[in-house]
């Protein structure tokens, strides 16, 4: 019953819920299953109480929000101070004294200071305002408080961590959305904007209030272009919410293999006179790099060499002086190794006794 105390609905969640796991790990015959919780706006408040103040979290590997007031609408405040009435004319219906009855509208109010009766941005509860019982404001605040404190305490203890459950929060953005107001001659006059700047939202819940307090510094929202009643409607939610469903429990078997790197040491200019030196390393498991040196003019292979490690430092190698030219080093795995990609460096050697002829430089 969506009008009664959101407790309630948890309370009820927590009663059902492990039968539906039990009997679904019978049919499929998956000992380890665990629950996926889906909430649709107050529906992820009552999944949140459940998890974290029943311990649910027990049973419980994800829970997908679409639209969820975390940190409440201002609709709510709207409805409760200046009232309801759908309809035209003599058809119009008032609501306001029902709605103003119901526990879970005051469970919607914002939590955070969202209206000004005079003295700048207040929180509901600690402000007066036509209609609105402050007793239930404040009680309503009490429920996203033992939420709050249920997960702080849970973020102190490590079996918690080990099996945390994973958030999902599907935020709605870019349709105009009430996100604060001003008291003005007894009526509410709700603003699209905070503080001046429009952070938009579904068009009920403020961007800013679809993400759950302990993710404010962990970004892991999926935003959609999409009003707050067609959320769960959106080809890409439902998309999403297939991968939540289909995710491997664990992905440790799908480790990437150790990342090997190979890299290359030669001298960019030796003489004919000079030994070149070459030293390779790899970032992996390689025992052995294989080497060739190719004049780049003919292409021919002048030098090849397998490599061996020695101890714990770098392949080395000193090859014989090479004639004047211009030499391509080219290190790899041997064989067909899977290991580390090739690398390839150049050395150009020259012959101190040539002569070199001079460049005449000419302006004009």
């Amino acid at each position: 019953d969506w009008r009664r105390d959101n407790r309630r609905a948890a309370q009820r969640l927590a009663e059902q819920a492990p039968r539906w796991l039990h009997d679904w790990r019978a049919r499929s015959g998956n000992r380890d299953a665990r629950l996926v919780l889906v909430g649709h706006s107050m529906g992820g408040l009552v999944a949140r109480h459940y998890l974290e103040v029943l311990d649910g979290w027990r049973d419980t590997r994800a829970l997908v929000t679409f639209g969820t007031p975390f940190r409440g609408s201002m609709n709510a405040v709207d409805f409760l101070v200046n009232g309801l009435r759908p309809g035209v004319g003599p058809l119009a219906v008032d609501l306001s004294r029902l709605l103003r009855s119901f526990t879970s509208v005051y469970q919607l109010v914002p939590t955070y200071r969202c209206v000004d009766a005079g003295s700048g941005l207040a929180r509901v509860a600690d402000t007066v305002l036509p209609h609105v019982d402050p007793a239930r404001a404040r009680a309503a605040l009490a429920f996203h408080d033992e939420i709050r404190t249920a997960v702080e305490a849970h973020l102190q203890d490590d079996a918690y961590l080990r099996a945390r459950y994973r958030i999902s929060p599907v935020v709605g953005i870019y349709q105009p959305t009430s996100q604060s107001g001003v008291l003005e001659g007894g009526a509410l006059r709700v603003l699209r904007s905070y503080e001046g700047k429009d952070y938009f939202g579904d068009g009920t819940v403020p961007q800013v209030s679809a993400t759950p307090l302990e993710l404010s510094d962990d970004p892991r929202e999926v935003y959609v272009t999409e009003a707050h009643a067609s959320l769960q409607n959106a080809d890409e939610v439902i998309a999403h919410v297939v991968g939540v469903l289909s995710r491997p429990a664990d992905l440790g078997q799908f480790k990437m293999s150790p990342l090997e790197g190979l890299s290359l040491e030669v001298a960019d200019v030796l003489t004919t006179a000079e030994p070149v030196e070459v030293a390779a390393w790899t970032a992996g498991s390689a025992d052995r790099v294989r080497l060739r040196v190719q004049d780049v003019d003919t292409r021919r292979v002048v030098r090849r060499r397998t490599l061996e490690r020695r101890g714990s430092g770098p392949f080395r190698v000193t090859l014989p002086p090479l004639p004047a030219g211009v030499y391509r080093v080219h290190a790899e795995p041997p064989g067909d190794s899977t290991g580390p990609r090739p690398v390839t460096d150049l050395v150009t050697v020259i012959d101190p006794g040539a002569a070199i002829e001079p460049v005449n430089h000419t302006e004009g």
